[in-house]
């Protein structure tokens, strides 16, 4: 029997009933109590169960968020692992890129590095060295061909811009090797790639190719003869450059101003010139500072300052022509100090002190010429001693050995001018020895013996006179033979036939003087006939039909001799402007038709032969004016006798003596 299933007692008396009714109590209530523990088993079993279900199912929420989080972050780092093996790869192949620019950019620079030495190494472009230099030089533009032809048919801009580049390089070897055509077309096709850059997408590293590709084309244009094309390419270039808004390449601007200027000066546009010189002189005397200034920049504006001084000189402005000389002299002089073993500092102050001394005995100040060319011969001989190897330095020191011989003979020292030509003889026979083919040694070495017959005879050295220039007619005989088409052969022969014939004349040798006199003037006449604008060939003609003047009045005829004098007076005054030196000379012949006129026979009246010495005085004056000088020879030169007669000619010492420009040359 259970507690749950109590059984009936019998009855009792009334303590025992209520003890029964106690003790049923305490076990109706122990019964309760248990059965309150089994329910709040139940219920706890209950609760846990459901707080076990609310948390399996929040792991599961859980779980499936975590697991579908983890599929998104699975993705989306499968996502970045794509795009990091992409970046990867777009790194992996710009660094390729790199590689193969960087090489590609070492072969052209190396290249470049081997045609810059090639044309510009002063050893290398000898003519004993044509056939090694041709042969690299053409090595190099097939190595620039065949980089082009890789680069082709890309879109890519670096790659566009490299292929510009290679073709402009190959430009500048095709140019070196002689072929302008074909290196025009080179630029033109790199300038193509430049313009269609420029129009997709404008950068100042293209927009500098740009411009300095167009200064490229533009100078091989007017090298080729098409100057409606080069005169726009120039203007086109310097418009380019002055585009280029950060920091404007001046040095750049400054040469394209100065290859300019040398484009419209050799057009006859001389005043374009003069302006555009003076426009790159400004740029260049920019900085504030000249002595911090690299010396390739001073360099650059001495050159300018040349260019420009050519200029005055070519147009007959000769006070400022010699001022310019000066400060271009006086840069050379400061750059020699600077870098004495600098060859090529060097070598152009020995040109800048010859061109000096060009201009001064134009304009009568023979004792400065001579200086300056004994300072020109000086900086020659130093470049020869040091440099044996150059060719070039012996031959430009020959040419100013032989400069100055002409100079000291003109000075009344024909025994210094013999010694000096002598030496310039030795260097050209070793020239001409070494190098057969070349016939510009072996004329020059006849004009050197020509200048010695010309120096002997001043020394009294008749016999010694005459062979020399025998030696010279031999040699220009066969130069005559075998190149026909050099016209300075005809124009040395004719010189040294001038000579042989004047010291024939003096030493009373009639016949063969009016011979040699007769060929001179035959080709001195075809000469300026067949170039009608060019003024050496009338001026000397004019010089034969001088000579000529003086044979008739050496032989009686002084009809002839005012006719010759005539002709000679006309074959010096032209189109062009003259030298003071020659405004002399016209003055002098003036005046020996004046003293032709004179004579009797001569067909002219006392008064018109006044007048011809008239003339003369006037062309005197015109010569002062422009810049003569030499108060010696004005006063003692013996053809000038006529003029010193007349009543004006002190007036013209006075100009001499106090010109109205006090600072002119």
């Amino acid at each position: 029997m259970t507690p749950l299933d109590p059984q009936p007692h019998p009855p009792r008396h009334d303590q025992t009933a209520e003890d029964d009714v106690m003790r049923w109590l305490a076990e109706e209530a122990a019964r309760v109590r248990d059965v309150g523990q089994v329910e709040q088993v139940r219920n706890g079993w209950a609760i846990g169960l459901a707080l076990l279900t609310i948390f399996i199912a929040i792991a599961a929420v859980v779980y499936l968020n975590v697991r579908a989080d983890r599929e998104v972050h699975t993705l989306q780092a499968l996502r970045v692992e794509d795009r990091l093996r992409e970046a990867q790869a777009e790194l992996d192949r710009q660094a390729q890129h790199v590689v193969e620019k960087t090489r590609l950019d070492l072969a052209i620079n190396a290249i470049q590095a081997l045609h810059s030495e090639l044309t510009s190494n002063s050893l290398l472009t000898q003519r004993e060295f044509d056939a090694p230099r041709i042969k690299l030089l053409s090595a190099a533009q097939e190595a620039y061909l065949k980089l082009a032809a890789s680069l082709e048919n890309s879109s890519d801009r670096d790659t566009i811009q490299t292929l510009g580049r290679v073709l402009e390089s190959a430009g500048e070897v095709t140019k070196a090797l002689g072929r302008k055509a074909e290196a025009l077309k080179l630029h033109g096709r790199a300038l193509a790639l430049q313009n269609h850059l420029a129009l997709d997408q404008p950068d100042t590293a293209n927009q500098a190719a740009r411009a300095r590709n167009l200064l490229a084309v533009a100078i091989l244009e007017a090298e080729t003869g098409q100057q409606d094309r080069a005169r726009k390419s120039f203007n086109t270039a310097l418009n380019a450059l002055e585009s280029l808004k950060t920091h404007p390449p001046e040095a750049t601007l400054a040469d394209c101003l100065d290859h300019q200027g040398a484009f419209q000066a050799s057009a006859g546009r001389l005043l374009e010139a003069q302006r555009t010189f003076e426009r790159a002189l400004k740029i260049r005397l920019r900085p504030a500072e000249f002595k911090k200034v690299p010396h390739r920049d001073q360099s650059a504006l001495a050159s300018t300052f040349q260019s420009l001084g050519l200029l005055h000189h070519k147009a007959g402005r000769f006070s400022q022509a010699k001022t310019v000389y000066e400060r271009a002299r006086a840069i050379r002089e400061i750059l020699v100090r600077a870098e004495p073993e600098n060859i090529r500092y060097r070598s152009d102050l020995a040109a800048d002190e010859s061109r000096l001394g060009l201009l001064l005995s134009q304009i009568g100040r023979d004792a400065e010429a001579l200086a300056a060319v004994e300072q020109s011969k000086a900086q020659r001989e130093a470049l020869a001693k040091t440099h044996p190897e150059i060719t070039a330095f012996q031959y430009s020191l020959a040419i100013a050995s032989h400069d100055l011989a002409l100079l000291l003979n003109a000075a009344g020292r024909p025994t210094e001018a013999i010694s000096e030509e002598t030496k310039a003889l030795t260097i050209l026979r070793t020239l001409a020895d070494a190098h057969p083919s070349l016939s510009k040694y072996r004329r020059d070495q006849a004009i050197g013996l020509s200048g010695l017959g010309v120096a002997q005879a001043a020394a009294g050295q008749v016999e010694a006179a005459l062979a020399s220039f025998s030696q010279a007619k031999t040699i220009l005989d066969a130069l005559v033979l075998s190149d026909p088409s050099d016209t300075e052969i005809p124009r040395a022969y004719a010189q040294n036939e001038l000579s042989s014939g004047a010291l024939l004349l003096r030493t009373s040798q009639i016949e063969e003087a009016t011979a040699a006199i007769e060929r001179v003037l035959a080709i001195r006449g075809a000469l300026a006939r067949m170039y009608p604008a060019s003024p050496p060939h009338w001026r000397e003609l004019a010089e034969a039909q001088a000579l000529l003047g003086r044979l008739y009045r050496q032989t009686g005829k002084p009809a002839e001799a005012a006719e010759a004098f005539h002709a000679a007076v006309r074959a010096m005054i032209g189109p062009w402007r003259l030298a003071p030196n020659l405004l002399f000379a016209l003055a002098s012949y003036q005046a020996r038709l004046a003293s032709a006129a004179a004579e009797p026979n001569s067909g002219f009246s006392a008064n018109e032969s006044r007048a011809e010495a008239e003339i003369a005085l006037t062309f005197l004056q015109q010569a002062i004016a422009a810049g003569y000088r030499n108060t010696g020879k004005v006063e003692t030169d013996i053809d000038l006798a006529p003029v010193r007669a007349l009543p004006a000619y002190p007036s013209v010492l006075m100009d001499l003596a106090m010109p109205n420009d006090p600072f002119a040359p």
